[in-house]
């Protein structure tokens, strides 16, 4: 094996195809929705294609690293080649089916099925260069670490699919986009409302900062040498007391009020969808509803990632023409999905706790964003 015998070397080519393959799947555009909640055969079967592929990936990776003992029998070990190659083929072929937009799979399904394909075949390459190229083959005989934890690497990404961990059929995959950009508006809220909990720091920090610059004498201690735990204490003190000034708080307040808006606009569209769902046994409607269920999620993504580009700016010091050009599109994107629900209530048939809770949203976007201008404006002076 160490000596890179020809057909394990087309092994490796042949799974580096299949990387730049996977790699391409078309995983960004907006392609027609063609189901929700049921999954077609063709879509189904290349579940299973992907699920045979894992299951053989996975028996076969245990046998491959004992090729530290089969470095005599060459046959044998590039057979158990092959056979990871033909699994991660299986799971190429079914990933590349489900990436087709001609199949009507949702921009999360592909996404989360190119990730998860691309994993596997990715660790097995990892797996099969280091057996192939490694420098010595006796340490692989009497220490079989390496191998191991490669191995180790391939069995995990195996297990997405053997454990069903990822997302099948358009409505699981958008749910799950869905839940977790409400995970990360929780995550923001609360790691920030800490920030703001703390209070504002005290005014006199920056003079007392700028007085000591001014100040010859505070060069002495520069020449003071300062040791690794007194170094982690001052950094860990530092982190402890971040603080927002006077300003900078009036303005997070308002900015983490928006963001708890975007977790609101997100359940909106997770209720809308589950509801307008119902009306997919309506031969006469299905067109309509799938075409609202990719809009309403295609805008819900843009709150969710505009969340997370608003949570970024709310670090101390805040930038006031970032902090108040990301508020007004935040703030639009809100509205966008909102309006488009409320818009199509009556079509989707949607029901009232969706609408409710669309209502109650709607008009705090321009109250809070109003806030949010307010602040920003008092900081200018």
């Amino acid at each position: 094996m160490t000596s890179s015998s020809p057909d394990t070397s087309s092994v490796l080519e042949g799974l580096q195809r299949l990387s730049i393959s996977c790699q391409e799947l078309d995983d960004r555009s907006s392609a027609p929705l063609g189901h929700f909640q049921d999954i077609p055969r063709d879509i189904q079967q290349s579940y299973e294609c992907i699920l045979q592929g894992a299951n053989l990936v996975h028996a076969t990776s245990t046998k491959f690293t004992l090729v530290g003992k089969m470095s005599q029998e060459g046959d044998e070990a590039n057979k158990i080649a092959q056979d990871l190659l033909r699994g991660c083929q299986l799971i190429a072929t079914g990933a590349l089916v489900v990436g087709n937009n001609a199949y009507g799979c949702s921009r999360s399904t592909r996404q989360y099925t190119k990730r998860a394909a691309r994993s596997v075949v990715a660790s097995v390459i990892q797996l099969v260069e280091m057996l192939l190229h490694h420098p010595d083959a006796k340490v692989l005989e009497k220490d079989n670490t390496l191998a191991a934890q490669k191995c180790g690497a391939v069995w995990q990404t195996c297990d997405q699919w053997i454990q069903k961990k990822v997302p099948q059929g358009n409505r699981n995959a958008m749910r799950r986009d869905l839940f977790t950009w409400m995970m990360e508006c929780n995550e923001t809220m609360q790691e920030f409302q800490q920030m703001i909990d703390r209070g504002a720091a005290a005014s006199t920090t920056a003079e007392e900062n700028n007085n000591d610059n001014d100040n010859p004498q505070t060069e002495k201690h520069d020449d003071k040498e300062t040791t690794f735990e007194e170094f982690l204490c001052q950094m860990a003190a530092g982190n402890q007391e971040e603080q927002y000034t006077a300003k900078e708080l009036e303005m997070a307040k308002p900015a983490v009020a928006l963001i708890k808006c975007s977790r609101g606009s997100i359940n909106v569209v997770l209720k809308a969808c589950e509801s307008a769902a119902k009306q997919l046994t309506v031969p006469a409607k299905s067109k309509t509803v799938l075409e609202f269920l990719q809009k309403a999620h295609d805008l819900a993504r843009v709150v969710g990632e505009g969340m997370t580009d608003l949570g970024t700016l709310l670090y101390p010091t805040i930038s006031l023409e970032d902090i108040e050009r990301q508020g007004a599109k935040q703030t639009q994107s809100m509205a966008a999905v909102l309006d488009y629900v409320l818009d199509s209530a009556a079509a989707m048939e949607l029901d009232e706790e969706t609408l409710e809770l669309a209502n109650k949203i709607r008009p705090n976007l321009d109250k809070r964003h109003g806030e949010l201008q307010t602040a920003i404006k008092e900081a200018r002076k």
